[in-house]
């Protein structure tokens, strides 16, 4: 925004992760409660499209929030097959185990990231949580 921090700076900086990893636990334990350890739940994020390589917000949230929920976290379980915003091609890679998916998106634009990886764990069996940290 015009007197926040743009979006992409917030993503490249490794010191705000454990703030919006931290502030992710609150809310699920918050929303779940007792049904969070007893419900077989994992955590993954949407797929990499721009960041293949290297730091990624998402991914480093997730890596926190999982082991301080004490749930596993499938890193990279969809892949994307194109940058296209608009007509996402991704495939399911990493099936998870469990039941129910937290599915964690950094930043949410037009949502059809958010929608179309949710579809392929529905398709799959699974009980989604999407969770989307900034609203853009």
């Amino acid at each position: 925004g015009k007197e926040g921090r743009p979006l992409e700076e917030i993503k490249a900086d490794p010191t705000l992760v454990e703030p919006f990893a931290y502030s992710l636990c609150d809310y699920l334990h918050r929303t779940l409660g007792e049904n969070l350890s007893a419900a077989g739940w994992c955590i993954c994020t949407t797929p990499r499209r721009r960041h293949k390589t290297g730091f990624h917000f998402s991914t480093a949230i997730c890596e926190v929030a999982a082991k301080e929920l004490g749930i596993p976290f499938y890193p990279d379980a969809i892949e994307s097959h194109s940058r296209d915003r608009f007509h996402p091609d991704f495939t399911l890679v990493k099936n998870p185990t469990e039941p129910n998916v937290i599915l964690y998106d950094d930043i949410l634009t037009t949502g059809l990231t958010m929608r179309d990886s949710r579809q392929l764990l529905l398709d799959n069996g699974h009980i989604v949580l999407p969770i989307v940290a900034i609203n853009n």
